[in-house]
């Protein structure tokens, strides 16, 4: 079945190949190399970077010092927030992971890589994983932070995550078997879930979202127990929620953001009315059919608001939409 305009045919020695035109933001098909299989490439670059690469770690002469990398990532936040961060990253070994993203980073770009690039987080550790009820009330186990994404390797998000399950369990008194039995098993767990996503029709493996159906799926059974007691409290962990502990009625009818400082405080006019400009390119991101439900809503209020450890000092605002 062929629909639109700009498709042609031309007669071969083969028969009748047809020729679709190039749309921009399309893959090339006939793909540019078809002749191996995703199974057989794979194979390949694990004889090139073996799984026995990646425990190796090598710190070079000129890697910064912690006190150096701090100073450096402080530069162009809040200066008067500064303090802050710098006394959240102190609390420990996990809590300076958290904020040092950048610190490794510059550790892992020196360690073998496979090369193949995606839009990582950037900043995957533990605590940047939540549980939370989506708009249909279903429960949604996901990344909830963003500021480091960037393209690169998909193994630096993979690492990171291991190593804060390391921290976090120390912090927690578990002993190192258990830490490095949840780092393993967190690598395990991602594996398990690339190859059932592999197994998929393209788009139901892009549609799919890390829910219970999804665990269920990943010989994660143990997870189940767990999800079912803490899933009440998350499906009620909606941003109406947070709106009705951190606002009040104002004057003209509306809502407005109460002040809680440090983290949650009010700021001037005229920056407010500068964030809520900065929204309408927002909006121009969002696919059409989201246009009529923004148009309903307006902005009631703006405020500044404190964030992670990592983020601590960056311009974070949070909008009031009614």
């Amino acid at each position: 079945m062929a629909t639109g305009t700009g498709v042609g045919q031309a007669d071969t020695a083969e028969g009748s190949v047809r020729r679709l035109p190039q749309v921009r933001g399309f893959a090339q098909w006939p793909p540019r190399d078809s002749s191996g299989s995703p199974k057989a490439e794979g194979k390949a670059l694990r004889s090139s970077v073996p799984r026995s690469a990646h425990r190796t770690l090598d710190l070079d002469a000129g890697r910064p010092d912690a006190v150096s990398a701090v100073t450096e990532s402080n530069a162009g936040r809040i200066p008067e927030l500064t303090p802050l961060r710098v006394g959240r990253m102190a609390a420990g070994p996990f809590a300076f992971l958290r904020g040092a993203a950048g610190l490794m980073a510059y550790d892992l770009a020196r360690t073998p890589m496979t090369r193949i690039g995606t839009q990582i987080c950037g900043d995957a550790h533990a605590a940047n994983f939540g549980l939370y009820g989506d708009a249909r009330g279903d429960l949604v186990i996901d990344l909830n932070d963003f500021d480091e994404t960037a393209h690169g390797p998909w193994e630096w998000d993979l690492k990171r995550l291991a190593a804060s399950l390391v921290l976090a369990g120390r912090e927690a008194g578990a002993d190192e078997d258990t830490c490095r039995a949840a780092a393993h098993d967190a690598a395990g767990a991602y594996r398990r879930t690339m190859r059932l996503l592999a197994k998929l029709p393209v788009l139901d493996a892009w549609n799919a979202i890390a829910d219970e159906e999804l665990v269920s799926h990943t010989d994660a059974h143990d997870l189940l127990g767990t999800l079912q007691r803490v899933s009440e409290k998350a499906r009620s962990n909606t941003s109406g929620r947070f709106a009705a502990k951190s606002t009040e009625a104002a004057e003209d009818g509306g809502r407005r953001f109460v002040a809680a400082p440090p983290v949650l405080r009010r700021i001037p006019d005229a920056e407010a009315a500068a964030v809520a400009t900065a929204l309408e390119r927002y909006v121009d991101t969002l696919g059409e059919d989201l246009h009529p439900l923004l148009g309903r809503h307006a902005v009631h209020d703006v405020a500044f608001r404190v964030v992670g450890t990592g983020s601590v000092g960056t311009r974070s605002y949070v909008v009031l939409l009614l």
